[in-house]
Parts: C-alpha cells; sequence; structure tokens
C-alpha cells in the first residue's frame, strides 16, 4: 500500500524484501547478546523490556518510512534493525519463562507461547486490511501495533512484580557425570565451550535444523510474503487478504494450544510416555506440511483451495510445540533458554538469507520451484531429527556437561 500511494519508488516485493532483511540482521545479531541476557536477567523482565522497546520502534516505522528520500533508506533500515534486535530477545526470555515452570505443565505453557506468536500473525493479517479501508491510511496500523504492545509490556511488568520475580538470574548449579565426578559447575560457565559442545550432538542438531527450517517457511516465505504469495500466484486483492492470510495463523494458534495441553493429559494419564507423545506430534509436523507443500507447488489462481493447504502447512507445522520444541526442553532442563538461543541463531540466519534472496527467486524461479524446495527441506529436516528423538537422555547429559552413565545406559537398553 505504501508503495502503490507512490510515496516509495518501489514495488512491494522490493519494500518487504529490505524491511525482512534488516528485520532478521537485528534479530541474529540479538542471539549473541541472548545467551549471556537470560543467564543475567529474569525472563519476565527481559520480555518486558524487550517488547516496550519493541513497541517504541514500531510507533517510528511511519516516520522512517516517510522521511526524505536519503535519510528515508537509513532511518528505514536502522529501524527495523533495532526492531529486530528486540524481538530476537523476546521468545530465548519466553523459554527461559517455560524452563522454570512444572514438567507436567511445560508442554501447555510451550504451546501458549507460540500460540501466542500466531494470534499476533492472526491479529495483524486480519486488522490491517480492515483499517486501510476504514482510515485510508497506512500510518493508523503502525499506531494500533505499537500502542498495543505498550499495553503488553505494562501487564508483563505488572506481573512479575505481583509475582516478586527477581530482576537477576540466580546462578543454577550441575553436575559433571564425567570428568569431574561430584564437583559443581556453575551455569554461567563458558557459553561458547557449552555451545561447541552441544554441536556434537546429533538430537541437538536435528532440533536446530528444524528450527531453521521453520523459521524460513513460517517466518519468511509463509509470513512476511504470504500477501504477496496470494496477490502475484492466486491474483487476489489487498482487500480480499484478510481472510486468507488470517486463518494460517488461526490454525497454528489452534494447533499449539491443542497439542500442548493433549500432550501434558497423555502424559499424565500415564498410559503413554512423553517421548512418544513427542515423537508422534513431531512426525505429524513434518508430514503433513510436506505434502501440503507439494500439492501447494502445483497450484495456480486457486485461492481458496491455496488457503486450505497453507492452512494445513503452517498449522501443523506448530505441532512442534509438543514435538521438538518439547524436546528441546527436556533436553535443556534449566538451561533451555540458552540452548534455544543456540537454535534461534541459525533460524534467523536462515530467515535472513531466504529473505534477502527471496525476490531474486521469485524473479528466477517463481513460486512452484520455491515451494517444492520447501518441502524438500521438511523432508531433510525430518530425515535428519525423527530418528534421534529418543536419544534425550544422552542428549541431557550433554547439555550439563556429561554424558549417560553405563548403568543408564543398560537400563534404556533393557
Amino acid at each position: 500500500v505504501v508503495c502503490a500511494e507512490g510515496q516509495l519508488e518501489c514495488s512491494a516485493a522490493d519494500l518487504v524484501s529490505e524491511s525482512t532483511s534488516a528485520f532478521f540482521v537485528g534479530d541474529l545479531l540479538a542471539q549473541c547478546s541472548a545467551g549471556p541476557l537470560v543467564r543475567l536477567v529474569a525472563g519476565p523482565w527481559l520480555l518486558a523490556v524487550s517488547t516496550a522497546g519493541w513497541a517504541l520502534s514500531t510507533l517510528l516505522l511511519p516516520w522512517a518510512l516517510t522521511a526524505e528520500a536519503a535519510p528515508r533508506v537509513s532511518a528505514h533500515a536502522w529501524l527495523q534493525g533495532i526492531r529486530g534486535v528486540l524481538c530476537g530477545l523476546g521468545y530465548p526470555s519466553a523459554h527461559a519463562v517455560v524452563a522454570a515452570t512444572p514438567a507436567d505443565l511445560r508442554a501447555t505453557v510451550l504451546g501458549l507461547i507460540n500460540a501466542a506468536a500466531g494470534l499476533g500473525s492472526m491479529l495483524a493479517n486480519a486488522a490491517v486490511p480492515g483499517l486501510l479501508q476504514r482510515y485510508d491510511s497506512w500510518e493508523v496500523s503502525f499506531r494500533v501495533l505499537g500502542f498495543g504492545s505498550l499495553v503488553a509490556a505494562a501487564a508483563l511488568v505488572g506481573l512479575s512484580l505481583q509475582s516478586r520475580v527477581g530482576l537477576w538470574v540466580t546462578p543454577t548449579r550441575h553436575v559433571v557425570v564425567k570428568g569431574n565426578v561430584g564437583r559443581p559447575q556453575d551455569s554461567r560457565s563458558s557459553l561458547g565451550h557449552d555451545l561447541w559442545r552441544w554441536l556434537q550432538d546429533p538430537l541437538i542438531r536435528g532440533i536446530i535444523v528444524w528450527m531453521v527450517v521453520v523459521s524460513i517457511g513460517g517466518q519468511a516465505v509463509g509470513g512476511a510474503f504470504l500477501p504477496t504469495f496470494f496477490i502475484e500466484q492466486h491474483g487476489l486483492s489487498v482487500e480480499n487478504l484478510g481472510v486468507y492470510t488470517g486463518v494460517p495463523p488461526l490454525a497454528q494458534v489452534a494447533v499449539s494450544l491443542g497439542a500442548g495441553v493433549l500432550c501434558d493429559v497423555l502424559v499424565r494419564t500415564g498410559r503413554v510416555t512423553a517421548l512418544r507423545v513427542h515423537l508422534r506430534f513431531q512426525q505429524l509436523a513434518v508430514l503433513v506440511p510436506l505434502l501440503s507443500l507439494l500439492v501447494l507447488s502445483r497450484l495456480d489462481h486457486s485461492p481458496r483451495a491455496a488457503c486450505v493447504l497453507v492452512t494445513l502447512w503452517l498449522g501443523c507445522t506448530s505441532f512442534q510445540s509438543a514435538g521438538a520444541m518439547a524436546v528441546l526442553h527436556a533436553v535443556g532442563g534449566p538451561r533451555a533458554g540458552e540452548l534455544f538461543v543456540l537454535g534461534n541463531a541459525g533460524a534467523k540466519l536462515g530467515a535472513l538469507l531466504a529473505a534477502s534472496r527471496m525476490r531474486w527467486l521469485l524473479h528466477a524461479c517463481g513460486w512452484p520451484p520455491l515451494l517444492l524446495g520447501l518441502a524438500a527441506a521438511y523432508a531433510l529436516a525430518g530425515i535428519l531429527l525423527l530418528p534421534h528423538m529418543h536419544q534425550v537422555e544422552r542428549a541431557a547429559a550433554t547439555v550439563v556437561g556429561g554424558v549417560t552413565s553405563k548403568d543408564s545406559q543398560e537400563k534404556k537398553t533393557k
């Protein structure tokens, strides 16, 4: 809409690509500081600060876009980068909060967090076209999102004060199983050494690859470029985008919440192990999106069918809340926030590269080959992750600095 009004000499794809690339650069940079920060600052407080900063930078975006030509480019890019940094601190801090919740409620809390992200996308995709029609001003959308986020930040501060959550994190102590038997290890030990050790484990590597694929698919292709997909590939007008781009995030919300609650209920019954539930949900998160993308790549000017398939793709990917993400917390324990930072850094790098090359890929190949490539990425991520999901105990020992004992291995074999 900004480009259509003639205020900027650009195409919608160019502006989205530039904006998304700058945002992901900031998001990626945030992962460099997120690890130390989640060790020092309590998750609720870090989440509140990052939300407030994101809200203020969102309110400034209309100014950055409407400034004079030369400063506009740098102001817009810098501001999007700042928004990326602040947003990039949000998820690690939220996962630090999840790590502190009881294990029997963890999948439900993970579902709530992922559902909140989908709910935000759904509300934005559904509300923005209506705001554009009603007020005939694209600046209003940024103001609504900005002030709404300020309210959310204030609520987080209030909840932290009410719950008497301290600003700083008390270091946890872990016992190294091998090499330093019986000697406690401070959780604030060398982060770089820990990250390198974690990467040696195949389950952790599989989770990271999965996070990269989901970030490319959900944030770049199925997020920032979803309106462009419906407009260019299926001939929708801006006025009709609300429903088509609002339904997939709604499915993400429903699946995230439903999978998390169902996972915890099934495990509490005692009839099935948590690992088996996580594995089944992750299989759904891989196979249904894979098949949906294959069929979606063959459609042209079929917006309703495309909406159904996009909904299946993005919605069923959210089964990861009770799948790969639940396993991440089972592996990471109290250090799950730091482990998430490692995967999120790779995910943001993948999203950055995808967003920066999307324009070129669309011009060179079009949407069908792009969707086929994404389907192949889902298949590869499933191959790397699913066979190793039963090795949670070994990966958890790697995170705390040791390996599973011989007795534990023999018990697992039996």
